[in-house]
């Protein structure tokens, strides 16, 4: 694996030599379904499952790190530079796409196809993406990727002309059965005992009422409050069993997994290809019969106005065009229900760029940005890390797709963090807000269960 890391996450992989990888293309489309995380050989995923595109990749063959405060804007630059070196390095050949020089790759399978395969959904090389909510982050362009849409599929990687084969041999039900078989076969995380949190409720609900106060006085419009709870198992916690639970039982959502970092987030912070771009802004919370009330309150549409008016703000000086629905719509999950807006657009920067142009939204920091990140970093006695961060993927000609990290959880070997927020308006009820992050982590507590 090439590595480069530090503050200008530059280092030794200079040029990422991917002359070897192979692309076969699938005889038949893989079925998108929960049972795919089965076919990844190790723990060491990399994952964005969607309901029309699945990426998941296993190993690292390079990774891109820094623990800078301005991670993403300088991985934009260093990701533009890699995946340019890249279609040079060992080149055999261009074709031009897009815009864009696209290399073929080395063949050992009837079905290669070129990089430039008018059908693949994304211009190789492709890294997956996680950014924290405050500093640091990394782009891994993992060994071997499974590339899924319903109407074709490809395996990307060196030496991957053996998993090409087998996955040919199978129809779809026998692909969803061999998955499954191989989800049962790894180990469970045992007994799960909780450690608690960086506040006791006490002291979040206290901290909760002491931001209210300060936006009744006017120090804020709004800010977002989040908890964390732990959780120690008796073994190590494997994100495959995690994320074929959350893609099972949150088929509307997007199962993500980038180095330990595991979830199932309704919310998009931005996709792109060919210039356009979609966003889904949420905020606004109620249980999942309440979504009638949700519609009707003053104070969770203000919220959501708030968090609309804030990509408003963000996209408006890199857009060349931009449509916002006037009226939210009723995002109803299994467990909450959302205020959303589904924003699109068009721009020249990369799913990056506009990541880092959003990045942090009103829905998980608050309004002013810079008051409410501040008042949130004194009164949340916690780390977020990668939580509520950027995570997705990005390919060689800059589309991609980036969501925020919520609904998940961080791993470290037996130990797993949760994580949950709330937006605080001035009508804020404290253990309201609890409840709401209570109900927010549902998804994460119930895959743990069924990962025993």
């Amino acid at each position: 694996m090439a590595e480069c890391s530090g503050a200008n996450m530059t280092g030794s992989a200079d040029a990422v030599d991917y002359a070897n990888f192979e692309v076969h293309r699938l005889r038949q489309p893989l079925p998108i379904c929960p049972e795919l995380f089965g076919f990844a050989p190790s723990p060491n995923i990399s994952a964005w499952v969607g309901p029309h595109l699945a990426l998941l990749g296993w190993g690292e063959y390079v990774a891109v790190e820094s623990e800078a405060p301005d991670t993403l804007e300088r991985a934009a630059a260093r990701w533009a530079q890699l995946s340019a070196a890249a279609r040079r390095s060992g080149q055999t050949g261009q074709t031009e796409r897009n815009g864009h020089n696209a290399r073929t790759a080395r063949t050992g399978h009837k079905n290669t196809q070129k990089y430039d395969d008018a059908e693949l959904p994304c211009a190789l090389p492709l890294a997956f993406g996680s950014f924290g909510f405050l500093r640091g982050g990394m782009l891994l362009i993992p060994e071997t990727l499974l590339v899924i849409t319903k109407e074709a599929s490809w395996v990307i990687g060196v030496d991957c002309g053996e998993l090409a084969r087998r996955l040919d041999s199978l129809d779809g039900a026998a692909v969803c059965a061999a998955g499954r078989a191989a989800l049962a076969s790894i180990p469970g995380c045992g007994a799960t005992h909780s450690e608690g949190g960086s506040l006791s409720e006490s002291e979040w609900c206290t901290a909760v009422a002491t931001v209210r106060d300060m936006l009744r006085a006017g120090q804020a419009d709004k800010v977002v409050l989040a908890r964390d709870k732990k959780l120690r198992a008796q073994r190590d916690f494997d994100p495959r069993l995690l994320c074929a639970h959350l893609a099972r039982s949150y088929p509307s959502c997007w199962i993500y997994a980038v180095r330990g970092l595991v979830g199932a987030t309704p919310e998009l912070l931005v996709g792109t290809r060919a210039g356009e771009f979609s966003c889904r802004v949420l905020a606004g919370t109620a249980t999942a019969d309440e979504g009638e009330v949700l519609l009707a309150s003053e104070k969770d549409r203000r919220e959501h106005e708030i968090a609309v008016e804030s990509v408003r703000s963000a996209l408006t000086p890199v857009a060349s065009s931009l449509d916002i629905p006037e009226q939210p719509e009723l995002l109803r999950l299994p467990n909450v229900c959302h205020l959303a807006t589904d924003v699109r657009g068009r721009s020249e920067h990369s799913a990056l760029g506009l990541a880092y142009a959003l990045h942090p939204t009103a829905a998980v920091c608050g309004q002013p940005t810079a008051l409410a990140r501040d008042i949130l970093t004194d009164v949340e006695h916690m780390d977020r890390g990668r939580y509520a961060g950027p995570v997705g993927w990005v390919d060689a000609a800059g589309n991609g797709e980036f969501g925020i990290a919520l609904r998940g959880g961080h791993i470290t070997g037996n130990f797993i963090t949760l994580y949950a927020g709330g937006g605080i308006m001035p009508q804020s009820i404290p253990e309201a807000e609890f409840a709401e992050t209570e109900a927010k982590m549902l998804p994460m507590l119930s895959a743990v269960a069924e990962s025993r």
